[in-house]
């Protein structure tokens, strides 16, 4: 099992945010747990979702709510 980031946006004119995390066996297993937990953005909620191993993240900032929720 690999943890993944998953960053998404409901609107472009704002930025990507680390939204959560998932545990997924592999990239296609965290596809379909990211899009029943958040949404496929068919229903107008999401307009981009992004899944990041969280292995080959890099934080180069990170905000204090991001760091007391657990995120990586």
């Amino acid at each position: 099992m690999s943890t993944y980031l998953i960053f998404s946006r409901d609107d472009f004119e704002k930025a990507l945010e680390c939204t959560g995390e998932i545990e997924a066996a592999d990239d296609a297993a965290a596809r379909q747990q990211a899009t029943q937990q958040l949404g496929d953005g068919a229903t107008g909620e999401l307009v981009e979702m992004v899944l990041v191993p969280a292995d080959v993240a890099h934080w180069v900032v990170r905000s204090a709510a991001g760091a007391e929720s657990g995120a990586r």
